[in-house]
């Protein structure tokens, strides 16, 4: 017997008693999943289908523009857009919207008028994203996704519309800033696949995965019956295990969606009854397929595939080791000012046997933006206080935020910034005071910045993310604001606004902060070293039209790597080179705007980070 969640079962049992005859022209405001081409963006952005216009086929493959009306200003402190980006009047830029997705901002009028300017300007899609970061409200607007309704003229609009959040308009922005970003339309019935607990366990500390979940919607019309959802895990020997869920009654999206006012997805989500249990050390591949009985739907051709790893490492991790992002995951800047300096990110972790916490990896993407003494505070919660497996705080199934006060950290340490970090570069922190934790319990691994102190980096921390993974119920965590109060929000930093509420237990992805927690046996050990400065020098330091490297190492070094980033940790340009010893290069900066930049070089005999200044 299926195991859907129980309010909304009742929810839509009532409305099946109730229920008029379906249109079968209504467009159901469901969510769609959306990849990019581009690798520093290895997950999936989360969009919400609009009320109104015209659905597209899977796979629908474009590049995307912003899009400009060239007149309608900003409101409401919004810091993120500039003028003519909420597109409220004709576009402007129609040769460079036409025939891609038009890139829109959230604000001063309806969606229905945004997307139909794109549309009259040629475009073949169109993205709002929203204005608001989490961590600030922007007028009446609160971060996350929302459902897009017509107003007076959404419904002449005869293209596609999607909605998403601040967070994934930003990494798609920063991309746009140096060149195109193509977009694929995936996913039309199956989401969100989740088996694991986390992408790396160690062998000891293998659970039975029990909340192995999937994620259908019908999009269909009619009620679909007979549903057989399946899982086939491969261990990394070979051996193959078929898991099967039956489903009597698998409810059509527009059913759902109107009983809960036409604000919701339509999703279902379906627990496996049975369980699986690693054993072996590698990689285990699972694969997620839906039989309607019907071998021409479009959902037979569907198939989510997910990995994850048990090792012999004493770590555990959320990410799935690609550390492709670039620019990281980072708070909104007036957004971090307005919660006084304080933002975390974190993991929750199971345990199987037990153990001793002995430290923390993460990494920062922007460390050039903070400044040399500011501080980063590795913590361990006990988030599961009476051993159940469970959080403690998430009795109901319905919380969005979990409380845990500091009397619930076991231990701690401290990371100060040098000067010398890079971005991205995993950093680890040893507790001076390991910490005993016990088997089958759940653990909040955070790093989190401790409020401003006379001299610190106005700047937030962008930390490092890798990988785009869900997980059953709650893996990556984000908190802003004070530290005495210990409330953590559990969506991620892919906030799913009140899905949570509407349907306990959906996994969470997007991307996952870069926060490993490592065990009794992990070897400590540092392999970076500093480059010193007499084998490199950066030229002018004051730099108008260009700044100079030149190189004088010792050995030839099989690869060079040259990262120019902002204060705001956003690359400017990057060089990989070959074999090198001895070379001069030079980088033109007139371009540039002027203000602080950081020439980072990596080689084969160390890493360094020179800073330098433009001057207009």
């Amino acid at each position: 017997m299926e195991k859907i969640y129980s309010k909304l079962f009742c929810l839509i049992m009532l409305f099946l008693m109730v229920a008029p005859t379906l249109d079968a022209q209504t467009l159901v405001a469901h969510r769609r999943n959306i990849e990019t081409d581009v690798p520093s963006m290895d997950w999936t952005i989360k969009a919400q289908v609009a009320q109104f216009g015209l659905e597209v086929a899977p796979g629908f493959t474009n590049e995307t523009a912003w899009a400009t009306d060239g007149l309608t200003e900003p409101t409401d402190a919004d810091s993120s857009s500039v003028t003519g980006q909420y597109c409220c009047e004709a576009i402007s830029n129609a040769s460079e919207v036409a025939g891609k997705v038009a890139f829109i901002s959230r604000g001063a009028c309806e969606f229905g008028v945004k997307l139909l300017n794109a549309e009259e300007a040629g475009a073949t899609a169109g993205i709002v994203a929203n204005r608001a970061p989490i961590g600030r409200d922007i007028g009446t607007h609160t971060s996350g996704m929302i459902w897009m309704a017509p107003g007076a003229v959404g419904d002449s609009v005869t293209i596609a519309g999607d909605f998403i959040s601040w967070e994934d308009r930003r990494a798609i922005a920063n991309v746009l800033n140096t060149g195109p970003v193509e977009l694929t339309y995936t996913q039309n019935y199956m989401y969100d696949a989740a088996i694991a607990y986390a992408k790396t366990t160690p062998i000891e500390q293998v659970t039975e995965l029990e909340d192995i979940t999937l994620v259908v919607t019908n999009l269909d019309t009619v009620i679909w019956t007979d549903v057989t959802l399946t899982c086939e895990v491969t261990s990394p020997s070979g051996a193959v295990t078929m898991l099967t869920e039956s489903v009597d009654t698998l409810f059509n999206a527009q059913a759902v969606c109107d009983m809960l006012g036409g604000n919701c997805s339509g999703e279902q989500g379906f627990t496996f009854d049975e369980t699986y249990m690693p054993t072996e050390v590698g990689t285990y591949t699972a694969v997620f397929t839906t039989d309607v009985g019907d071998p021409d739907h479009p959902i037979a051709a569907e198939s989510i595939t997910m990995t994850f790893d048990v090792t012999e490492d004493k770590t555990y991790a959320l990410d799935n080791g690609n550390v492709v992002n670039t620019f990281g995951m980072g708070m909104e800047f007036q957004a971090y000012i307005d919660n006084g300096g304080q933002a975390g990110v974190g993991s929750i972790y199971r345990t199987a046997e037990a153990t001793t916490a002995t430290g923390v990896t993460f990494g920062l993407a922007n460390p050039q933006a903070l400044f040399p003494g500011d501080v980063v505070i590795a913590k361990v919660y006990r988030a599961d206080g009476d051993g159940d497996g469970t959080l403690d705080s998430d009795a109901s199934g319905t919380v969005d935020i979990l409380d845990f006060p500091p009397s619930q950290v076991i231990t701690a340490a401290q990371y100060e910034i040098t000067g010398n970090e890079s971005p991205n570069e995993l950093l680890t922190i040893e507790f001076d005071v390991p910490a005993d934790i016990d088997g089958g319990t759940l653990y909040l691994v955070t790093v989190e910045t401790p409020g401003f102190a006379v001299n610190q980096s106005p700047n937030p921390p962008a930390w490092t993310t890798a990988g785009g993974m869900n997980f059953p119920n709650f893996g990556s965590i984000y908190r802003f604001g004070n530290d005495n109060e210990g409330t953590f929000e559990v969506d991620g930093w892919e906030e799913w606004n009140d899905v949570a509420t509407v349907l306990p237990g959906f996994p969470h992805g997007g991307p996952h902060p870069v926060v490993r927690l490592h065990t009794e046996g992990f070897v400590f050990t540092s392999t970076e070293e500093l480059l010193s400065n007499d084998k490199f020098t950066v030229n002018p330091t004051l730099a108008n039209d260009y700044v100079q490297l030149q190189l004088t190492l010792a050995n030839a070094s099989d690869v060079v790597k040259v990262q120019i980033t902002d204060l705001s940790g956003r690359i400017v340009k990057s060089l990989v080179e070959k074999n090198v010893q001895n070379a001069t290069y030079e980088f033109d900066t007139s371009s540039y705007p002027a203000g602080n930049y950081f020439l980072t070089l990596e080689t084969r005999e160390g890493t360094n980070t020179q800073k330098f200044v433009v001057a207009k």
